[in-house]
């Protein structure tokens, strides 16, 4: 069984490295005046889904999640040999 990660991680079984990132970074402006944060729960990092168990699929709906943002380029997905699509999850 997994240990539970300390915050921002996300505790999720065969996804190493989810990070939520609500409330880690501040907003600021040209100034360095902090504006706002990002809420919790609404922005995720996360790695190549490729590897995920039946299991660690049920975190990602227990968090809301509803879009992923792929952000590798096409030789990097090619690379991984193919991209996990995550039920109920669209991909961007």
């Amino acid at each position: 069984m997994d240990s539970e990660l300390p915050p921002p991680f996300v505790t999720v079984p065969s996804l190493t490295n989810l990070r939520d990132m609500g409330g880690w970074r501040p907003i600021v402006d040209s100034n360095g005046t902090v504006l706002s944060t990002v809420r919790k729960h609404v922005l995720c990092r996360r790695p190549d889904p490729s590897p995920v168990s039946d299991a660690g699929l049920i975190k990602p709906h227990e968090l809301g999640m509803t879009t992923s943002f792929d952000l590798r380029s096409k030789p990097q997905i090619d690379k991984a040999g193919r991209y996990t699509e995550l039920a109920g999850i669209q991909r961007t």
